[in-house]
């Protein structure tokens, strides 16, 4: 079942809340419980809302996710699809309400994400700024990711630069990936960049490292040659954004 939510940016859970709020009584987006989904091959949010309204209803958590899932299902999709969001919506056994990005969305989200963090401006946390001074490990993870792009881009100079995320399964440490760049998002959101997150960078780019053979797939499997390019170019853009924004390295 399709659900759709309108773009405001790169902040998912925003849109999700305000499309929930909108089907209840009285309730702001801001009481609306959402987190990501752990179960959801690539992007998704569950959110405990029927759980949270069944203590003070007569209805089982199941039925009432239910009757939730039907009022936010479009009967049509809108007209103007690239002003969406588009999750596949699923309400779960237990009452919850299970959200997961379909890949034509998802593909949109990743491109709006790399714009956003490419420009940036540097400095725009000048409190969070020079209060430890630069590791030598950042300083590498930030560099070596730099020469693969570099490298990735000579290879494949031309030719399809899409994302390929139609899949049936992501390996996991793309998995982690994606729940960092989640996280990144938020803290644009909120102002906050902070060292926590770029060791989780650096942790997820380090088993993109490891277990990716990039290189292997350009000549045998092209489409994921330049789907993992992609995700070459948007790390090295997450990692600028943070040494500018935490260490005020440019």
């Amino acid at each position: 079942m399709l659900v759709f939510t309108d773009i405001r940016g790169l902040n998912l859970e925003s849109g999700l809340k305000r499309a929930i709020a909108a089907i209840m009584v009285d309730i702001s987006p801001a009481d609306i419980p959402l987190s990501l989904g752990l179960r959801c091959q690539g992007l998704g949010y569950r959110s405990a809302i029927a759980l949270k309204q069944a203590a003070n209803q007569a209805q089982a958590p199941p039925l009432l996710a239910q009757q939730y899932l039907t009022k936010l299902v479009a009967p049509v999709p809108p007209p103007e699809l690239e002003q969406y969001w588009c999750y596949q919506g699923t309400a779960t056994t237990e009452g919850w309400l299970e959200f997961c990005l379909e890949p034509m969305s998802l593909k949109a989200w990743m491109d709006l994400c790399q714009d956003h963090f490419a420009t940036l401006p540097p400095r725009q946390f000048p409190d969070k700024l020079g209060k430890t001074p630069l590791t030598f490990r950042f300083q590498y993870l930030q560099v070596r990711c730099r020469q693969l792009t570099e490298l990735a881009d000579s290879c494949q100079p031309t030719g399809p630069q899409q994302w390929f995320f139609e899949r049936l399964e992501l390996p996991s440490w793309e998995q982690t990936l994606l729940d960092c760049l989640v996280r990144f998002s938020l803290c644009l959101a909120q102002g906050d960049f902070s060292e926590r997150l770029l060791f989780q960078l650096g942790q997820a780019f380090w088993d993109f490292h490891r277990y990716c053979p990039l290189f292997a797939w350009q000549r045998t499997q092209p489409r994921l040659f330049a789907h993992y390019r992609r995700w070459l170019q948007l790390i090295h853009v997450l990692f600028v954004a943070c040494l500018e924004n935490i260490y005020g390295v440019q």
